[in-house]
């Protein structure tokens, strides 16, 4: 255990492969910890029946995996798939005012029958954004994950300008690829929006300039047949100035569209799946572009 204040956990269940006695299941749970700002994080485990608990705890300025000595609030997108445990932080760097850097910190954890807790990896993935005007990563910070259901493979997904798209004045999914349980992850093709005819639609209907505009990703999972979806909004572009990609158009009384995104046997498709009128959790602070 550790007096450090730990915060904003997130938690999954794992099941060993062939238990079947609810108590013999684990808790699950990693998260950032206080010691004099956010500079540690912690993984911890114990059965539902309150036996082999493991605790373990890293601080930042120790964790030099990859060179990268950062993992920022590692509690996003955990999920729990095959022996092993997945979920992410970062190690983004700013200057006060913007993103200068994107790192993403895949942590990945592997049950260990031997000692009943897992053991922790970390894995550095660099998305290949555009460049603004001041040669700042131009798109969002945090990306969807998802695993297939032995983790194997899986998929980070990234929003905004990728330097090898057809349109280069849009934010769009920028995705990539793991086929060995997230160790290395190798970039798919370029998404091309004009290929989804929801996505021309929306573009003609609702944006003064003719484009799309994705926001961050929301969820993010994989189908029975193992394609990857996507769930954002997607918003009428307002402006196609490299200068002011972000914004996009705003409608009275509506907070956006939500579309999923998806894979095919041939490329992309993207669907609305409803409009949502409540105010967004993602729109409540000022975030960095």
């Amino acid at each position: 255990a550790t007096s450090y204040p730990a915060r904003y956990p997130s938690g999954v269940i794992y099941n060993p492969a062939g238990n079947t006695t609810p108590t013999n299941a684990y808790a699950v749970s990693a998260g950032p910890l206080i010691i004099s700002s956010w500079d540690a994080y912690y993984y911890s485990s114990e059965t539902f029946g309150a036996t082999n608990g493991n605790f373990q705890t890293i601080e930042n300025a120790t964790d030099t995996v990859g060179g990268v000595p950062l993992n920022y609030m590692p509690r996003m997108h955990m999920q729990a798939r095959g022996n092993k445990v997945f979920l992410y932080g970062d190690a983004n760097t700013d200057n006060g005012t913007s993103y200068t850097g994107f790192t993403t910190r895949v942590n990945i954890g592997t049950f260990n029958s031997g000692t009943n807790s897992f053991d922790w990896v970390r894995v550095s993935h660099v998305p290949h954004y555009a460049l603004d005007g001041a040669g700042l990563p131009d798109g969002y910070a945090y990306p969807g994950l998802a695993f297939n259901n032995d983790g194997t493979i899986g998929y980070l997904a990234y929003i905004g300008r990728h330097p090898d798209a057809s349109d280069l004045l849009t934010y769009q999914p920028i995705v990539y690829k793991t086929t060995d349980g997230g160790l290395t992850w190798n970039e798919e093709a370029a998404f091309n929006w004009a290929t989804c005819p929801a996505l021309q639609t929306l573009a003609t209907d609702l944006s003064p300039v003719g484009r799309p505009m994705f926001s961050t990703i929301k969820e993010a999972t994989l189908d029975a047949d193992g394609r990857l979806h996507i769930t954002s909004y997607v918003h009428g572009a307002f402006s196609d100035n490299t200068d002011s990609l972000g914004y996009y158009a705003v409608y009275t009384g509506m907070q956006g569209i939500i579309f999923d995104t998806y894979q095919t046997a041939t490329g992309w498709a993207s669907m609305i799946v409803d409009t949502v009128f409540a105010t967004d959790p993602d729109d409540a602070t000022t975030l960095i572009d």
